[in-house]
């Protein structure tokens, strides 16, 4: 996204306006990877919460905002299928 240099009259909602504004921080990738997969015809929705590690005690609550995630859930092949983009 650093080298690319986008028309200043991108459609905010197209493909290259949320890589515009994942480039400009105003969006992320979890916003274009659900419009990549409606014009899929893939069912994704977004899903916000709090990223855990493999240290995770279960009933531990969360209140740091530093652990506010979101991430895709795509409904393929009869299931759903969770989706990180951000993670690599």
């Amino acid at each position: 996204l650093n080298n690319i240099h986008f028309d200043d009259n991108l459609k905010g909602d197209s493909p290259l306006g949320l890589l515009r504004g994942i480039k400009h921080g105003t969006e992320s990738y979890h916003v274009l990877f659900k419009r990549l997969c409606s014009y899929a015809g893939l069912h994704c929705v977004v899903i916000k919460g709090y990223s855990k590690s493999a240290g995770y005690q279960p009933g531990v609550r969360f209140e740091d905002n530093r652990f506010r995630n979101s991430w895709n859930a795509v409904y393929v092949a009869g299931a759903w299928r969770f989706v990180q983009c951000n993670w690599g």
